[in-house]
């Protein structure tokens, strides 16, 4: 062909030279190909110069070009260089060590968070302590006083007064003789036995149950006789439910009573407030029983390490932060308020007396006494959302810590309580107004850290607690105190 080719059938024309014949369809009009196309043999012969101005001329004929074919991931992994027998190697020793790497640093990130939550314990498996007791004499093995008891332990005693706490809070003295079973810390079984019991809120729906019928308290006061064939109930402030042997339920409230026999209603009268022992009853024989005892050996040397009064100068050893003083005790006013304790030693035994009044329970942490930071050998010794107090000190692998019964109910919220914190080599026991509430055995023999230590106040990582409240008269002891001087 002799003649010249336009800009953009040249263009066309270096596309078609690209293109293999046999991808090439064409789509021709009738009649036959015109003379640029000619089949020969199964052979197709094309005149490019000619179809470029066919082409450009005629719709009718549509070349359809080939599209690349995509890539496959088998395409691509042939393409891969192939890693070296190095690379082997040092993979899965790169990946153990990144792995430690993260678990290191997730521990040493999360470890502190959990100490400043201060997370409760597991719910101890244990219903209720034995707080006090007064000239009993016991029918077998005798309990230990805060010791918690497990569930269907038998408690058996001919002569004197016991004082259980529940977890729940609920508080009952028991007059002797008396057979009795812990359930759970919502119900007991009880054969025999004079009980005064005081229900919190936390603790309403309380049962005991004897062989003929079933006692459920409604809050919150009420008194119990019982034998093998008389329950009497007598109420002495809130309702009490009373179900027969056959399950029929009746309620009586302040100041009513009901006198059974064998499980059916013999009688009902005016409740005998006389017959209910209240707390300062049982402490007042808790105490004559005490006095005939012979006295703990103490030497005359070991006075307290620190002695804190408000009434006069703050001691060396002592330091405020923010508050104020009134009425002979430090009031926590706002976030920076706290009192600081430093004894630079560590001990295995000590004893921390103070007197405290909690306004209100935070929902979160209310902390008493507290080592400042997370390190090991660091005192915890808080009051729960809840009312019962966590304590415990801080180990190399976490918090070793415990929590005692609801001690703090409602009527005890604003008032004076005394308090007392006291660890002798591998147990730690708590006090409420010279009641032993819980003791704890502490895994290992423990060294606590008595510098740095914060009153009503803790911060660690951003989590703080606050105590609302007051406190006075602070006293701590390098050596654990007997009941006998606590109650002093």
């Amino acid at each position: 062909m002799t003649d010249t080719l336009s800009p953009q059938q040249q263009e066309f024309k270096a596309k078609l030279q690209r293109v293999k014949p046999s991808d090439v369809s064409l789509s021709l009009p009738p009649p036959p190909p015109p003379d640029p196309v000619v089949l020969h043999e199964d052979r197709l012969f094309i005149d490019l110069d000619e179809l470029v101005r066919l082409a450009a001329g005629s719709p009718s004929i549509i070349v359809n070009m080939p599209k690349p074919k995509a890539q496959t991931r088998k395409t691509k992994k042939r393409e891969k260089k192939e890693p070296s027998t190095l690379w082997y190697v040092m993979r899965p020793i790169i990946f153990w060590v990144v792995a430690m790497l993260f678990v290191i640093l997730y521990y040493e990130q999360r470890q502190p968070e959990q100490q400043a939550r201060l997370e409760m314990p597991e719910k101890p498996q244990t219903p209720a302590v034995l707080t006090d007791l007064a000239d009993v004499q016991w029918n077998g093995t005798a309990p230990k006083l805060g010791e918690p008891m497990a569930r269907g332990d038998a408690l058996s005693f001919a002569t004197g007064t016991v004082e259980l706490l529940f977890f729940n809070g609920v508080r009952s003295v028991i007059e002797g003789p008396a057979d009795l079973i812990l359930m759970n810390e919502n119900q007991v079984f009880c054969r025999q036995g004079n009980w005064s019991v005081t229900v919190p809120p936390s603790g309403i729906g309380f049962e005991i149950q004897t062989p003929h019928s079933t006692i459920r308290d409604l809050g919150t006061q009420f008194y119990a006789a019982i034998d093998s064939q008389t329950c009497d109930v007598h109420v002495v402030k809130g309702a009490v439910e009373w179900k027969d042997g056959t399950g029929k339920k009746t309620v009586f409230k302040t100041n009513q009573a009901v006198l059974t026999r064998a499980g059916a209603i013999f009688d009902r009268v005016a409740t005998n407030i006389d017959y209910f022992v209240p707390k300062t009853e049982m402490r007042r024989r808790s105490d004559d029983s005490l006095q005939r005892r012979p006295p703990p050996r103490v030497a005359a040397t070991q006075a307290p390490i620190l002695s804190v009064d408000f009434t006069q100068e703050t001691p060396e050893g002592v330091t405020l932060f923010s508050g104020s003083r009134e009425n002979g005790a430090f009031r926590f006013t706002d976030a920076e308020s706290r009192i600081r304790l430093n004894a630079p030693v560590k001990v295995s035994s000590f004893t921390v007396l103070l007197d405290v009044k909690i306004d209100s329970l935070n929902a979160g942490s209310n902390p008493l006494l507290m080592s400042e930071g997370s390190k090991p050998g660091g005192l915890i010794w808080s009051v729960t959302s809840g009312g019962s107090i966590l304590f415990g000190f801080r180990a190399r692998r976490g918090n070793e810590t415990f929590v005692t019964p609801i001690v703090f109910t409602k009527e005890m919220i604003g008032e004076w309580v005394r308090l007392g914190l006291c660890v002798d080599d591998r147990q730690m026991s708590v006090y409420v107004n010279g009641d032993v509430v819980c003791v704890a055995k502490l895994p290992t023999r423990s060294h606590i850290d008595l510098s740095e230590l914060d009153v009503g106040n803790w911060k660690l990582k951003g989590n703080v607690g606050q105590l609302n409240g007051a406190v006075e008269n602070i006293v701590v002891h390098d050596r654990a105190l007997g009941l006998q001087e606590i109650r002093r």
